[in-house]
């Protein structure tokens, strides 16, 4: 959360009740901005593809930046991979391995989308993930100012 600061008090000091000047005291007020919301999708299946290494790397660094806030979706029938036990099985691991970590440490949980069926493959894993549906997908996506689709 950013903020914004202003002054805005006007107060008058006066000398047997004749106003003799105006000064402008400040007072702090807090307003609070909402930074823009960033969507990263991952379609692709990490066991085959270095798309979803470079995703998350990408999803840390402008994570890390506190400009925008993010927010990391696996969908389709493989991309739920990227969340198993053990990145050696995944291409470009050491990508999974160094940024997936700062990834989790978002308030917001990692969405795995339902169309990835292999719920088994995520059971020793250890990333807070929420599985949601396809109408819930499509709801994040018009939450979100941008979007990052590999």
């Amino acid at each position: 959360m950013s903020c914004l600061w202003t002054s805005s008090s006007l107060v008058e000091s006066s000398i047997d009740e004749e106003p003799v000047s105006k000064m402008w005291a400040t007072s702090i007020s807090i307003i609070a901005m909402s930074l823009p919301k960033t969507l990263v999708i991952i379609e692709t299946d990490p066991r085959t593809s270095a798309r979803p290494a470079e995703a998350i790397r990408i999803a840390a660094g402008i994570g890390v930046w506190k400009k925008t806030d993010v927010t990391l979706l696996l969908r389709g029938p493989v991309a739920g991979y990227s969340l198993q036990e053990y990145a050696d099985e995944l291409v470009d691991e050491d990508n999974f391995t160094r940024y997936l970590p700062l990834v989790a440490e978002s308030p917001c949980p990692i969405y795995v989308e339902d169309s990835f069926t292999d719920l088994k493959a995520l059971e020793g894993s250890p990333w807070k993930y929420e599985i949601i549906s396809a109408a819930k997908t499509a709801g994040l996506v018009r939450a979100h100012d941008y979007l990052i689709r590999l």
